[in-house]
């Protein structure tokens, strides 16, 4: 049960299989254009984003996982790996002091995303792109019917 004092992650329906049709990247927002496999075309907006990274964008970006995760500690797979891509380290020989910042950033960042003060994406890709992201929140709504469907977690 949600509340005030333990929100409940946002609910996002499966986009296994569907695709992920356009990035449009503003200032601090990015909206992603996704379809389920069943044909339902979604927005998700992304405000006040920290990092974004994408790679291998392509006609045809099937997806395999969308997780967004805000009010717990991130487990999702290849954690390292996607704070590497939105976070990337300090050249190896750079003065120790760069290390420590980064880490510590790396850290706030996390901690930021487990109070539920920030949003992970991760849009793990079948074919085509994957995507991660951390911004203050997100709006996923169904685009293409009069009654538009939202989720929040502003």
């Amino acid at each position: 049960m949600s509340s005030l004092e333990n929100p409940e992650p946002p609910r996002v329906p499966s986009f296994h299989d569907g695709w992920l049709t356009s990035i449009s990247v503003g200032d601090k927002t990015a909206t992603l254009g996704l379809t389920r496999s069943c044909g339902s075309t979604f927005e998700l907006r992304l405000d006040d984003v920290i990092a974004l990274h994408a790679e291998d964008f392509r006609e045809g970006n099937i997806i395999s996982r969308v997780e967004v995760i805000s009010g717990e500690e991130p487990a999702c797979y290849g954690l390292d790996v996607i704070l590497e891509r939105l976070f990337a380290s300090p050249h190896p020989d750079a003065p120790p002091e760069y290390h420590a910042q980064h880490a510590e950033f790396r850290s706030d960042v996390l901690q930021r995303i487990s109070r539920g003060d920030a949003t992970l994406i991760v849009i793990g890709a079948s074919y085509g792109c994957d995507l991660v992201a951390v911004c203050h929140s997100i709006r996923l709504r169904q685009v293409g019917r009069e009654k538009a469907t939202a989720y929040d977690t502003a």
